[in-house]
């Protein structure tokens, strides 16, 4: 069995996950996904993945479908805004972590895919009313979210 890990420890401290996981994602999954897939296909997973990010229009919606509303109430349907911060404050774990190769400091994805992602979501979960959104900075993204909450 093929371990591989991804996400902002993963991206953040490299050299310290590959000690532990056979194959680490570095930055935005789009990109390096689907060649993990097709490498881990043919049995030649490499050690790092830090293909360029296709940008945030490339973010698909969660598979909601797949979890069961029905017997995990407290689970809910989360809508990923935006990814990255174009601000540097010193007091924040973020600043200077949120660089991913091929990609700007801060990625916002289109409001009508935030709107989509919303309905398809409460579609999904019809015990709930509610949802999450995930964005880095709130400071970014309040008219999208705004507007989303209007639809």
């Amino acid at each position: 069995m093929k371990t591989v890990a991804g996400g902002r420890h993963a991206s953040y401290f490299a050299d310290d996950v590959e000690q532990y996981f056979d194959a680490v994602v570095l930055g935005d999954p789009e990109g390096n996904i689907p060649a993990v897939v097709e490498d881990a296909r043919r049995g030649q997973l490499k050690k790092r993945y830090a293909l360029p990010s296709p940008g945030p229009q490339a973010i698909e919606p969660s598979r909601y479908d797949l979890i069961d509303f029905k017997h995990n109430r407290i689970r809910l349907p989360g809508i990923e805004a935006s990814r990255g911060c174009p601000f540097t404050c010193n007091f924040c774990v973020l600043t200077g972590h949120e660089k991913v190769p091929g990609a700007p400091d801060s990625r916002r994805r289109r409001r009508d895919q935030v709107q989509d992602d919303l309905q398809q979501a409460l579609t999904s979960a019809p015990s709930t009313t509610r949802s999450s959104f995930s964005t880095t900075t709130w400071a970014e993204t309040p008219s999208i979210c705004a507007r989303c909450a209007k639809r």
